[in-house]
């Protein structure tokens, strides 16, 4: 997994586009008095403790996403393992069909 993270960050830093797969549907609720902030995707719901709530709505609200808009997002662990593990499942990808976690060599 440190490859791939290593790898995904190297390519969130980059002036890439991700892109939201056509199948994969996410949603939000919003915070209220009787429940907390939630994150779906195909209808499950994400652990997201200490995701920072507008880098879930900026990925739930759309389906291109520039990396220069997650830039503010990537300082954060929990950002990062939300981010990678979205990429990792093949929900995000990079627009350019050779990158991404299958297409990635590991070794040295």
């Amino acid at each position: 997994e440190t490859a791939d993270n290593n790898t995904f960050l190297i390519l969130c830093q980059s002036d890439s586009t991700l892109h939201r797969h056509p199948s994969c549907k996410m949603a939000y609720q919003v915070e209220t008095d009787d429940q907390a902030f939630a994150f779906y995707c195909n209808g499950v719901a994400w652990g997201i403790e200490n995701v920072d709530t507008q880098l879930i709505q900026l990925i739930a609200n759309h389906r291109i996403i520039s990396t220069k808009n997650l830039s503010a997002y990537l300082g954060s662990t929990a950002n990062q393992h939300f981010l990678l593990e979205l990429w990792q499942l093949q929900w995000l990808q990079f627009l350019d069909e050779n990158i991404g976690p299958s297409k990635i060599s590991t070794e040295n």
